[in-house]
């Protein structure tokens, strides 16, 4: 008998680690599928992990406005729970966060929910694709052109933005996570989010949906309504096809919305990388369009027939993709256009260059694909050039300062005239003891509007082509230079012309933010400076050319946002190289760290929680089995 209930008792801990890990959370609506509405609607809130709690209260929350909802049912459903509320009549439109008090804890989801005045009769849509945070290419990071798409989309006249996948560059990266959903939502504007295969990579199908992407953006596909328009958002897995299940999902959404739009999201491309212009064709003579699919379907045919198919037969109108880093625009049977756009943020072929589209669509169903003046879509790469714009927000580590730094290149395609720039600042600070500093010339409006906890800034700037512009909002004056150390290079012996080396460099800044980070170094009459690249919150990375001296000196110089300075010198000695009867060895090589000068983080109590009961569950199984063989 007692082995019976020591057997029961393990069991029991063993069925409750995934509650220990599990945290209640709002389930839908998400950033990244924010649920469009009326005044005076209808709004389902679903809650999951979610047991035996009172719900405290609802609310939504938008920047100088807060409105609490009347709940009017609760419903379970499995593991979930459905709140129905009624959302005001008087509510202003704008994009809010949705809070929900569970018990003794609030739950919350930022921009999730987009109350519209009235129903639109076009959309102009923001297509962002490939963002693939946490890599760096030709010395620029891919979040730097993702918060540059975001301050875009915050001053185009666009109403909302599309990203088609790979969100972040390995799908288990909970640190690139964070990033993308910081930086997104930072976007005063709906963003409506598909996965790509680079979402899914290093991860399983439960992982991918509870810790990953389910957790930090949101569910792989969905659909909403908008007014006359459908949008329909498809996860096509790591092998870019969707599977019959999927298909059969499409299928029943697209026939319920009859009289809609339709337009669908989807990563991979159905058509291949450079297919422009109008193509004719049918789903039941499918191979005789091979040669323009693109490879994942290709080698699906069936899946690929399926969807040509329900494509057809629904009269879609617009499909968005990305995945190929490149332009490609096809108009299928005079009715759906297929629109690849390259990335915004990652690597490109020879001749191309990252960037955005911006496409109309109206309720007659006609679309309208907008991009580089003078080039048409049907034939050539036309993506608007996000390698022409810089628009960032650096903020202090207490949000009691953010700088904007906006630079608009006349490459880009458009030249809109001035921007606004959204920038959080705290909200326990009196807001009378913020201030406008930098070129403050360009400043045409500035307003801090109280949101939670936080103010919104908006600052109006009139651009100058090409003029990078700098403005900081503060309630202090940064006066002290930042520390700058250099910690060490390697190869620890380089070879006199022929090694390059790498510099490690520490920069930290109290005050407003580090801005950049130089190394300039000589040796007799060679002269060079080189940028530093961040590569941790506060180590940076200089690369030095091979230099044929015995020895070189270099001055690391950091700037930090209110113009301070701090310099620190050394010196690199070279080895020369070995006379050519000699055998050379090769240079000693020091291996740098992946995260140099970055802590590691400390370990999260639920799995510190999860590695205790399972210990608890294997010695409860051990006394058993020992009983037993008594």
């Amino acid at each position: 008998m007692r082995r019976h209930t020591l057997l029961l008792l393990a069991l029991a801990i063993l069925a409750a680690v995934p509650l220990a890990l599990a945290r209640p959370r709002i389930l839908d609506p998400r950033y990244s599928v924010p649920l469009p509405l009326l005044p005076g609607q209808l709004l389902n809130v679903t809650l999951i992990d979610v047991e035996n709690a009172t719900i405290g209260g609802v609310w939504i929350t938008a920047p100088g406005v807060n409105y609490t909802l009347k709940l009017l049912n609760v419903t379970a459903q499995g593991d979930t729970v459905v709140l129905t509320l009624r959302v005001p009549e008087e509510v202003r439109a704008g994009l809010y966060d949705v809070y929900v008090r569970v018990g003794d804890e609030v739950l919350g989801e930022p921009r999730s929910v987009w109350l519209l005045s009235a129903w639109p009769s076009r959309l102009l849509i923001m297509h962002i694709t490939d963002v693939h945070i946490d890599i760096v290419t030709e010395g620029v990071h891919s979040t730097t052109y993702f918060e540059t798409a975001m301050g875009l989309l915050n001053t185009l006249p666009a109403d909302l933005a599309v990203i088609t996948g790979d969100c972040v560059d390995v799908g288990s990266d909970l640190g690139a996570l964070k990033v993308f959903s910081q930086v997104t939502n930072r976007a005063r504007k709906p963003t409506f989010i598909i996965p790509g295969n680079h979402d899914h990579s290093q991860t399983d199908s439960e992982s991918f949906s509870k810790l990953y992407y389910g957790r930090y953006v949101g569910p792989p596909y969905w659909y909403r309504v908008i007014g006359p328009f459908l949008i329909a958002g498809l996860d096509l897995g790591m092998e870019g096809y969707p599977d019959s299940q999927q298909l059969k999902w499409l299928e029943g959404v697209l026939s319920r919305h009859r009289d809609k739009v339709k337009i669908i999201l989807m990563h991979h491309p159905f058509f291949r990388y450079g297919v422009f212009g109008e193509i004719n064709g049918s789903w039941k003579s499918i191979e005789d369009l091979s040669n323009v699919i693109y490879s994942s379907w290709a080698e699906h045919m069936d899946a690929a027939q399926e969807f040509l198919r329900i494509v057809e037969e629904n009269g879609v109108r617009l499909v968005l993709s990305g995945h190929v880093h490149g332009d490609g625009v096809v108009l299928y049977n005079g009715v759906t256009w297929f629109v690849t756009t390259t990335t915004t943020c990652a690597g490109v072929r020879e001749g191309d260059y990252r960037g955005f589209r911006l496409i109309e669509v109206r309720e007659d169903g006609s679309v309208k694909i907008y991009g580089i003046p003078g080039r048409d879509p049907l034939k050539e790469f036309s993506s608007f050039n996000i390698e022409e714009a810089l628009i960032r927000t650096i903020p202090d580590p207490e949000l009691r300062a953010n700088t904007a730094l906006v630079r608009l290149g006349r490459g880009l395609g458009i030249e809109p005239q001035r921007i606004h720039v959204y920038m959080y600042l705290n909200g326990t600070v009196p807001a009378d003891r913020y201030a406008l500093y930098g070129n403050l010339s360009l400043v045409e409006g500035y307003s801090l509007t109280p949101y939670g906890d936080l103010y919104l800034a908006n600052v109006t700037l009139r651009v100058q082509p090409g003029v990078e512009i700098q403005v900081t909002a503060s309630c202090y004056k940064d006066e002290w230079g930042p520390e700058v150390r250099l910690l060490f290079y390697t190869p620890r012996k380089p070879v006199a012309g022929r090694d390059s080396v790498t510099l490690y460099v520490k920069a930290v800044d109290e005050g407003w933010g580090i801005k950049e980070v130089k190394v300039s170094y000589t040796a007799n009459a060679t002269r060079g400076e080189v940028n530093a690249l961040r590569v941790s919150p506060t180590t940076y990375r200089a690369v030095l050319p091979p230099i044929n001296a015995t020895a070189l000196h270099i001055t690391v110089k950091a700037v930090d946002l209110a113009g301070n300075t701090s310099v620190e010198e050394g010196e690199i000695s070279y080895v020369q190289p070995a006379k050519p009867q000699e055998e050379q060895a090769p240079s000693e090589q020091a291996p740098p760290p992946s995260k140099p000068e970055e802590a590691r983080p400390p370990v999260p109590t639920s799995l510190i929680l999860a590695i205790a009961v399972v210990a608890l569950v294997v010695a409860a199984l051990v006394v058993v089995l020992t009983r037993r063989r008594k």
